[in-house]
């Protein structure tokens, strides 16, 4: 099989992004070897964020939260969040303090946000203005 990251041992586990527990084997649950492998350089990124505030943009949505972990190279894990995604012309935001599962397939860029005092205001005013003006 050809793997276009990384190394693979005889049992199919990847090896390129440290250990990975028997659900990071190949197979039928896809979590590896999909299109999503091109994203593994954005999943280290992410981790180097853990417990910070960020702004994470998908193609129809902006979501400002907190990184909890990054789960197989292929979900984030965020919590405290607020996301506003448009359909057309309409806004739904969402906001909560439980967790939010992101393919992160899906998102075309983040931001994180530096832990100084202008960075508190400047996430708070975007949390004021719901952030729909980013869409």
């Amino acid at each position: 099989m050809d793997y276009p990251h990384g190394s693979h041992d005889s049992s199919g586990l990847h090896d390129s992004s440290g250990s990975h527990d028997s659900s990071g084997s190949h197979g039928s649950s896809g979590s590896h070897g999909s299109d999503c492998c091109c994203n593994e350089g954005l999943a280290e990124q992410l981790r180097k964020f853990r417990n910070q505030e960020v702004i994470v943009f998908e193609p129809t949505a902006v979501i400002i939260g907190t990184i909890k972990r990054v789960i197989d190279d292929s979900v984030l894990v965020m919590n405290n969040f607020q996301k506003v995604a448009s359909f057309g012309n309409a806004n739904v935001s969402l906001t909560s303090t439980e967790e939010l599962f992101v393919n992160i397939c899906t998102i075309t860029e983040f931001f994180p946000f530096p832990t100084d005092t202008a960075a508190a205001t400047a996430l708070n005013n975007l949390r004021q203005i719901n952030a729909t003006r980013l869409l």
